[in-house]
């Protein structure tokens, strides 16, 4: 009887379909991975000491677009895979004015939702929390020179992008109901 000696492989998967598959285990809604950082520190503003703190979450940064939201807007979040123990960090970038750069550290406001010590509270009542991402780059001629400079523009224009898109979606969203108003009321006004 014959065998064929010849083992079936699996298919080889690029580097990126296996990112994918790895930051969708965390978060399903992950549709595309827009940017990559080989390696990034989480650092978290106290505003009790007024001085910014190590999150003890560092790792590869992953800028992703997410799937769309409830009213068809473009949703987008960046994301620190921690090397260092199981707490990953993520953030939503919802706005523009959320995200500031410096030389140092792309700065992030985000929605507080644990809890934690520290929180700032908005007159509005948003409670937030402010995170500094430092992104490893070398310099010049290094393959990873420009890596701080394009993820934090790459950043900056997902949070600006996902505003509008947020604001035109809830602005179409109120035209379409409005519509709908009008519609029923002229169905209701006694034809003359």
């Amino acid at each position: 009887m014959a065998t064929n000696s010849l083992a079936v492989s699996p298919p080889t998967r690029s580097n990126e379909e296996l990112n994918i598959t790895v930051v969708r285990r965390y978060n399903p809604s992950i549709s595309t991975i827009l940017s990559l950082a080989q390696f990034a520190v989480v650092y978290i503003f106290s505003a009790t000491t007024q001085t910014w703190e190590k999150l003890g979450i560092e790792g590869t940064l992953f800028v992703c677009q997410r799937t769309k939201g409830d009213l068809g807007e473009e949703r987008y979040s960046v994301m620190v895979l921690n090397r260092r123990g199981m707490d990953n960090f993520e953030a939503r970038l919802e706005n523009g004015d959320d995200v500031e750069i410096t030389d140092e550290y792309v700065i992030l406001k985000a929605d507080d939702d644990k809890g934690r010590e520290g929180a700032i509270r908005a007159a509005n009542g948003r409670t937030s929390m402010i995170y500094g991402l430092w992104i490893f780059s070398e310099p010049a001629p290094s393959s990873t020179a420009e890596t701080r400079t394009l993820n934090a523009q790459m950043i900056k224009e997902c949070a600006v992008h996902g505003g509008e898109s947020r604001k035109l979606a809830e602005e179409r969203l109120a035209a379409e109901r409005n519509q709908n108003m009008l519609v029923e009321e002229a169905s209701v006004r006694p034809h003359q």
